[in-house]
């Protein structure tokens, strides 16, 4: 995922802000991942109908939406993907970004309308600027990022591997005790020997300041080669 670029609108920001408050009243110190099926898109539009009246209408709707939302100051929308139906409702797709850098796992999904918000899907996270706010940049370059996450995807086995693909990228990833980290995602695809061996498609989040494993798993997609029934009262029944 690329950076997104935009920058907030400023006009109507203390409006604005006292909105996204109201919304996002009660968030904790902690990151948090509200359910965004389970918001009030009536109450949401009515808020901000009643901010826009005095300020008028933010028309970028990344910035528009992460507003209506109560995303951190820290924190922007950036469109994966936008569809219109025939009725005129258009689908936005986010990937949302705190301070330019993706929110691993979590996609924010906004149907509107010409009346406002329609319904609202999936997770975003809040309270990342309370928990991670300005520290200190990753202590892991890209490199060692990716040497630590093929050493722990393949163990003793890399010395021997065939890497075909290795990447790594930093992300905002929270964990299962919803503690959030500045980490890096790292991906290895690679043939690897000996009784064990075999194609593996391994992914490693690092924490990008220790260098520690924080999740880890194969993404390797593979399907058992079996045979059953088929065929027509025409063909008559035979095996694939």
């Amino acid at each position: 995922v690329g950076n997104f670029t935009h920058k907030p609108v400023v006009r109507g920001f203390t409006s604005f802000s006292a909105l996204a408050l109201a919304i996002a009243a009660g968030t904790a110190v902690a990151a948090d991942r509200p359910d965004l099926h389970q918001r009030d898109v009536q109450a949401i539009n009515q808020q901000y109908a009643k901010v826009i009246s005095e300020i008028g209408a933010v028309a970028d709707a990344p910035s528009r939406h992460a507003e209506m939302l109560g995303l951190d100051a820290s924190s922007t929308l950036k469109v994966l993907e936008q569809s219109v139906d025939q009725d005129g409702t258009t689908h936005y797709r986010y990937q949302q970004l705190f301070r330019g850098i993706p929110v691993f796992g979590e996609h924010v999904v906004v149907s509107e309308g010409k009346a406002g918000i329609k319904n609202l899907f999936g997770r975003m996270v809040v309270g990342l600027d309370q928990e991670l706010g300005a520290s200190a940049k990753a202590r892991l370059g890209d490199a060692q990022a990716l040497e630590l996450g093929k050493r722990a995807a393949l163990g003793k086995l890399l010395a021997g591997a065939n890497v075909q693909r290795e990447k790594s990228q930093l992300v905002i990833f929270v964990d299962d005790a919803d503690k959030a980290h500045r980490a890096f995602l790292v991906e290895v695809l690679a043939e690897t020997y000996g009784p064990k061996g075999g194609m593996t498609r391994s992914f490693v989040i690092l924490d990008a300041m220790s260098g520690k494993v924080l999740k880890q798993w194969e993404g390797l997609t593979t399907a058992l080669v079996g045979t059953g029934p088929g065929g027509n009262q025409k063909t008559g029944q035979y095996e694939y």
